[in-house]
């Protein structure tokens, strides 16, 4: 080893980290460890290792409450040492930094200079998770928070509890990949398009003072600069009203985009609103706005969804079978705090006296590759044991279809139906029991399987 020329034994170094970032995987704190295990091997390769700043180019800071303090006390050194072993090499790191009501003032004053030395070091950042919360600043930032100088920038998440609106701009970072956002901050989406971009999440508080139009509008803004994204997250808090629904602007088409999930409130009604997406695969959508907005979408859209799961009123039951008629593909569906009656379960169901008349017809079985069904906190308009009659009827006439598409499984507990008086739960358990009863063994339920067991037959199978 010592006869190697000192490029090839630094390339040997570095390869010696982990093969790439992941903010949430104890190798990237080996990236940590690795150089000071090659600094205590021998004087050459300590000064070999020392000057090689790529070597250095990871940083793991936890600085939290649950930390020894004179641990805490060292780690502002110690970046500063870091940062000066790079020589000026790309920097990724992970930031974390919470604090509480027992911290002093020098536990605050050393978190703000830590984070304040990172800021500064924005033009080297590469793969970076930035996090702070209840951190005490002591001039607020004056001058405001700016983050627009990320040339380098691969991965993003940052999520901080301001006092100011934090400005981030990515229009220099064509190399960026993946972006989390969470807390205060103004999103910047000029220059060229990110095409490298697969991935993203977003959250917006009324917390932090937005409004239901702003976010809603980021959200599209962001969406039209990332052609090639792959899976986009935005959670909205509830009381963020919007007024872009139906707005005259052409709508996004989004042939990348394989997972959309939008939640909550108004929010993501206008999103869907203004996007198509014909290649999207899975969906998770909690709104209370109706309006057909979503059966809207699938169909403009047509994706090839194997995943769907809806949340809210924001798809009553007619609207629910309609759009279930337009994804033949649908393996997993996700159904809860929705009103339903038994026309919903029976409109699901397979007629197997025209199946046998006519084998044809398996083609026009709704969602006929269903796999499994999740069902969570529906309120019954009908009679509680009426809809479970009409639950299991489906899922029988299901079950015999299943050597065609494999078995069909039903993932409910006991807050399935909403049960409004408490004197109704006997009959509720009775009725499920029954209906189990009278099945053939197939069905399975989930995380009250305890609580219920007793009131079905020992054939019955729970997981």
């Amino acid at each position: 080893m010592e006869a190697l020329p000192p490029e090839i034994l630094c390339d040997i170094f570095l390869h010696s980290l982990p093969l790439s970032f992941d903010k949430f995987r104890i190798p990237f704190k080996a990236s940590i460890s690795v150089p000071l295990y090659i600094c205590h091997v021998c004087r050459v390769w300590r000064t070999l290792a020392l000057s090689y700043g790529e070597l250095w180019s990871y940083l793991y800071i936890n600085y939290t409450t649950s930390r020894v303090q004179n641990k805490r006390k060292a780690l502002a050194d110690i970046l500063d040492t870091w940062l000066s072993r790079t020589n000026g090499s790309p920097i990724s790191y992970v930031f974390r930094c919470a604090l509480d009501e027992e911290d002093d003032a020098e536990d605050h004053r050393r978190a703000e200079y830590m984070i304040k030395t990172l800021l500064s070091q924005q033009y080297r950042w590469k793969d970076v998770d930035f996090a702070w919360y209840d951190v005490e600043f002591s001039d607020k930032f004056p001058g405001g928070l700016d983050m627009t100088n990320m040339p380098i920038l691969t991965s993003f998440s940052f999520h901080a509890d301001l006092p100011v609106r934090a400005a981030i701009s990515i229009a220099q970072s064509s190399r960026l990949k993946s972006l989390d956002l969470y807390g205060n901050f103004d999103l910047s989406i000029t220059g060229e398009p990110l095409r490298l971009l697969s991935g993203s999440r977003f959250e917006f508080s009324s917390y932090y003072g937005y409004t239901g139009s702003h976010a809603v509008q980021t959200s599209l803004d962001f969406l039209k600069n990332a052609p090639s994204i792959s899976k986009f997250e935005a959670r909205f808090t509830n009381d963020l009203v919007s007024s872009n629904r139906h707005s005259h602007h052409p709508r996004l088409s989004m042939p990348s985009l394989r997972s959309l999930k939008l939640d909550y409130g108004e929010a993501p009604a206008a999103v869907v609103d203004n996007v198509t997406s014909p290649c999207l695969e899975a969906l998770y959508y909690a709104s209370d706005v109706e309006e057909g907005i979503l059966v809207d979408f699938f169909r403009r859209s047509r994706p090839p969804l194997t995943f769907l799961a809806v949340h809210g009123s924001c798809a009553q039951e007619e609207e629910m079978i309609g759009i279930l008629r337009l994804l033949p593909c649908l393996k997993d569906l996700r159904y809860s705090n929705a009103s339903v009656s038994e026309r919903f379960f029976r409109g699901l169901a397979v007629q197997t006296v025209e199946i046998q008349e006519n084998p044809l017809f398996i083609e026009h079985v709704i969602c006929p590759k269903l796999e499994t069904i999740h069902l969570r906190y529906l309120l019954p308009l009908d009679s509680i044991t009426e809809c479970i009659e009409a639950l299991m009827y489906m899922m029988r006439s299901r079950a015999r279809i299943q050597k065609s598409f494999g078995k069909i499984y039903l993932d409910l507990d006991i807050g399935t139906f909403t049960v409004i008086d408490v004197s109704d739960l006997g009959r509720y358990t009775e009725a499920l029991g029954q209906c189990f009863e009278d099945g053939d063994g197939q069905l399975i339920t989930g995380d009250y399987a305890d609580v219920l067991r007793d009131s079905f037959p020992p054939r019955f199978s729970a997981i």
